[in-house]
Order: structure tokens, then sequence, then C-alpha cells
């Protein structure tokens, strides 16, 4: 919208090349500040019900709101600890893919160096995001520390990729289907 035409041929402002770029990383710098105080609000309800599904799979015989709180009380502090480095880790990746933005609107010199930067940073993400979720499910099963969780879901991360990918996959489909319009329509 900055650089459109008025219908008349010309653009608006055309010496206004990569503000676009440079007001959204400003707005996500500031907008993902706050990301850590959600990551652990959300940290509560994840540790208990991870820990209720995780009885749910074990056909242990579960009262849902009352194994709720034991979760929370039993894996609130290693899942919050998760979750805060992984708001640290999307707050970085997200500050890194704007700044990229914002370099390769402005066409400096050697711009392909920014574009794989910014595609290192995607994968970055990617991969991080999994791990996470491989430690959200190792951190209520097992009793592990902080570096073995670390450790361990790398080591999914890496070895179990096709089947990551696959559920992955699985995972999209409801949104895929949203966006096509759904079934019934």
């Amino acid at each position: 919208p900055f650089s459109q035409s008025f219908g008349v041929g010309y653009g608006a402002l055309p010496d206004m090349v990569g503000v676009s770029e440079m007001i959204l990383f400003q707005t996500n710098m500031i907008s993902f500040v706050l990301s850590p105080i959600c990551f652990i609000i959300a940290a509560v309800g994840i540790a208990g019900g991870a820990y209720v599904i995780r009885n749910m799979v074990w056909t242990e015989g579960i009262f849902v709101s009352n194994d709720f709180w034991h979760g929370i009380k039993k894996n609130f502090k290693q899942i919050a600890s998760v979750l805060g480095i992984y708001s640290l880790v999307l707050y970085f990746a997200i500050f890194g893919i704007s700044f990229c933005n914002v370099q390769i609107a402005s066409a400096v010199n050697h711009s392909w160096l920014f574009v794989v930067c910014k595609i290192m940073t995607l994968a970055l993400i990617f991969t991080y995001s999994v791990m996470t979720l491989h430690m959200i499910t190792m951190s209520v099963t097992y009793e592990l520390s902080l570096k073995s969780l670390i450790k361990n879901s790398l080591l999914f991360t890496i070895g179990l990729l096709p089947q990551n990918i696959f559920f992955i996959f699985l995972g999209v489909i409801p949104y895929i289907v949203m966006l096509l319009g759904g079934f019934l329509v």
C-alpha cells in the first residue's frame, strides 16, 4: 500500500523502498516482547493437559480436574522453562527474519546473504518447534534435566525426521481444508 498508484499510473511515493518492512520490523519487536509472559501462562494449561493426556494414554483411571492440577504441580517448572527458551528462540528468529526482510527490501550489497540467513532462520524455527513438542512430551513422561531434554529432543527431531514431517502434515490438514473452503460448502 505504500507505493501503489492512484489510478494514474504513478506511485504515490516512489522513494519509500523498505518502509513497510521497517514498520513490520518495529511492530514485531514490540509485539513479541510479551511472548515469554504469554508462553509461561500457556505452560500452566499445557502442563496440566499433557499430564491428563499421558494418563489417558497409559489407560490409568483418571479424574480430569484432579489430574490436571496434579500435572500443573508436577510439571509446571520444566514446561515453563522449555516454553521460556522457545519464546526467546522464536523472538530472536522473528527479529532475524524481519531484519533480513528490511535489508533485502533496501537492496543492500550482498542481499543474497540475507536470503540465506532468512532460510537458515526458518529452518531453525522449524527444528526448534519440533524439538519443543518432543521436550514437552518427554518432560511430562520422564524426569530429565533441561540439558538431557534438549539433547534427546534434538536426537528425536533429526532421527525421526520423516515421521515428524508426516505428523506435521497431518496436523496442517484441517487448516488446508479450512483455506480451501471446507468439504460442506
